[in-house]
């Protein structure tokens, strides 16, 4: 890292077929210049790199992003290693996980055997989900849609283990994946003592009714759109759903300890918040027509499958090998260090966000980082200036939710502490239980109460490599691990900062105009601010990019088979804070420039820019891995450097200068 930050002052030339070009090393050594830039912008920005990298063995691909969350995860180590803690320790300690092996899951699986009943069953169901064990509904408490000053709790469908529908309703995806998914049920239930046929019979239990429970469940497309729909909001009185769904929300709110009487007070903790009904009313039929002996089956399955990598060896073993190699074409397991270091980092975050801020961040750091999201937010509000399509009132919404965008930047002044929690040095699930029970106590007490914009989320540290809009919030948030090199250094030129770093703030302040986040007003509350005309010339220009990324074949960087396209409904959201993203920052970088110094003259700044921004994507991946991106919302990362090179002028521009360099 050292190295990196020298380098971030430095410049090298690079001799490109005659020409020469000045960049940084740390942009100039991922560049392969063979390749024309107007063909391939990506390959010309990331070809070195690609060539030079190989894939972990413990990974199914590799990124500018997965480099950094790998340096992120480094620092917790330094400080774990040196201020060890009981829940860390329980990871560490191998040698009680393989002596306990089963033994953690005794009790639960002794009352899932013995339940007499289906009530008996899904109530114990129903207790398992408060230590963050899935089953067949999920409780989420966030901001109202409708009131966004006031906590609600929302009842969800239950994310299945191959986590799309996709793997279970399509032949192709599902034929690849058949065989080794019975293999891993049927091995989990043989762990735990089960012979081999019975193993079997009970693994085609648990996946039938997976199958059934995929053809009712919304997609990732639909329960986004759902999301920011006023449409699909269905608020009920705690009694009143209880009464609709018995099995799967009754169960649930009783193990939670809520009040379902009739008699309860209306309040706003008196409520939950459906999207999709039509899930909990074929849930609730399929609890109904499945045997009781079977449902012991499905619950037990869930609970090994959810307890698997936090147990011995030989459970760990058949998660990872499902999960990690042959789903994601991984070839070795992460060491037990980094696993562990992973898992303490949250159980210890007030301690470890303070000590990876005193490493990594430093007032100038936000400064610098401050100023960036003022020049960005100013240049996105230019772009409201200049659209002509869009109206004068729409365009004043525009404006006034941009400026009451809440922001948190680094790290939050404070941390949750589980001090409630008393951690085992010897008892890694058990510890693991002891922690998701006091992060679900604490949203579950947060029902019915005011939101504070300012509070950081408990899955959200300082050293968390992502950045995050919450559109019922109306916040951004980017914590100190992305702001770091290659994207980011207050010591770096403009051009870098604003071309990497830029964008994935842009990206995020776009997200609030995309077509969800543009269903939620300056308060966070869904409510239609957008002329019927204008949101119609929306949809009209969104349409363009569906269809535009839907166009871009992913195929296999081992073979060159394709794989499949881009989904470029389901990628909407993200492709629009691409887009967005890339053209506000352009322009702050722009503007910025004309008041701070670059050591690089206006057309090789320019070039700097867009290399800083391509190069943030570099990656590297198996064909599992590229599959699974395809079902996700986030598009496969060459896709977001090739689109934009083709619909951006500036960066067209560019690439034919940097064509005649070479």
């Amino acid at each position: 890292m050292a190295k990196a930050l020298a380098a971030l002052g430095a410049v090298v030339t690079v001799a490109m077929a005659g020409s020469i070009t000045r960049f940084p090393p740390s942009v100039a050594d991922r560049m392969d210049t063979t390749v024309d830039p107007c063909e391939d912008f990506y390959e010309y920005a990331c070809g070195a790199w690609y060539k030079n990298t190989a894939i972990p063995a413990s990974d199914g691909g590799v990124s500018t992003m997965s480099i950094m969350a790998k340096e992120a995860n480094d620092v917790v180590k330094t400080f774990l290693n040196t201020n060890y803690n009981d829940f860390y320790k329980s990871c560490m300690d191998t040698d009680k996980l393989e002596s306990l092996g089963v033994t953690p899951l005794e009790s639960p699986l002794r009352s899932i055997r013995n339940a007499q009943s289906k009530s008996e069953l899904l109530s114990e169901a129903a207790g398992l989900t408060k230590f963050g064990i899935p089953m067949f509904a999920t409780f989420v408490t966030a901001a109202d849609d409708q009131n966004a000053s006031v906590n609600s709790l929302f009842g969800r469908q239950v994310v299945l283990p191959l986590t799309s529908p996709s793997y279970y309703i399509n032949d192709t995806y599902w034929k690849a994946v058949e065989a080794n998914y019975t293999n891993y049920i049927s091995t989990l239930f043989q762990l735990v003592g089960r012979s081999y046929d019975q193993a079997i019979i009970a693994a085609a239990k648990v996946i039938e009714f997976e199958k059934s429970t995929a053809g009712f469940e919304f997609s990732k497309l639909e329960t986004m759109d759902a999301e920011a729909s006023s449409s699909v909001y269905f608020p009920f009185t705690l009694h009143g759903a209880s009464e609709r769904f018995p099995m799967t929300i009754g169960s649930m709110l009783r193990a939670y300890r809520f009040n379902t009487t009739a008699t309860a007070p209306i309040s706003p903790g008196n409520r939950i918040v459906f999207y999709n009904l039509h899930y909990f009313d074929k849930m609730e039929a399929l609890l109904n027509a499945t045997s009781l002996e079977t449902l012991r089956t499905i619950v037990e399955y869930k609970l090994l499958h959810a307890s698997a990598p936090s147990l011995s060896s030989d459970f760990e073993y058949a998660h990872w090998s499902f999960f990690q190699r042959q789903l994601s074409g991984v070839t070795k397991q992460d060491t037990r260090e980094y696993k562990c270091t992973k898992a303490a980092s949250e159980v210890s975050s007030k301690l470890v966000g303070a000590y990876f801020l005193q490493q990594k961040w430093s007032a100038d750091a936000s400064k610098m980082a401050n100023d960036m999201i003022d020049a960005v937010t100013k240049s996105i509000q230019v772009g409201f200036d200049h659209v002509e399509w869009l109206d004068n009132s729409t365009r004043a919404n525009a404006t006034f939710k941009l400026s009451k965008v809440v922001r948190q930047i680094g790290g939050p002044r404070d941390w949750a502490v589980y001090s409630d929690v008393d951690f085992a040095p010897s008892a890694f699930l058990n510890n693991q239980w002891k922690l998701q029970q006091s992060v679900t106590k604490a949203r579950m007490d947060a029902v019915g109460k005011r939101v504070n914009k300012e509070d950081w989320t408990s899955q959200i540290t300082p050293q968390t490599l992502n950045a995050f809009y919450s559109p019922s919030m109306n916040r951004i948030i980017i914590p100190a691990a992305i702001l770091q090199p290659p994207l980011f250094h207050p010591a770096a030129d403009p051009a870098q900062n604003f071309g990497a770093a830029g964008m994935v703030i842009g990206h995020e302040l776009t997200h609030g105009f995309d077509n969800h986040g543009r269903q939620y007003d300056a308060n966070g509350d869904i409510k239609s601010w957008w002329r019927n005309n204008t949101a119609y010339e929306f949809a009209k220009k969104a349409q363009c990019i569906v269809d535009q990324y839907g166009n871009f074949n992913i195929a296999s960087e081992t073979t060159g088979v394709v794989l499949d396209s881009v989904n470029g409904e389901l990628t909407l959201g993200e492709t629009i804070a691409d887009n967005g993203g890339v053209k506000a920052s352009f322009r702050a970088y722009k503007e910025y420039v004309k008041t701070h110094a670059s050591e690089y003259t206006n057309e090789t700044g320019e070039k700097l820019f867009f290399l800083s921004f391509a190069q943030t994507w570099c990656g590297k991946f198996s064909d599992s891995v590229l599959r699974n991106q395809i079902l996700d919302v986030h598009p496969p990362l060459a896709s977001v450097s090739l689109a934009l090179s083709k619909t951006m002028p500036t960066l067209r521009e560019r690439s034919n200068a940097l064509r005649i360099d070479s």
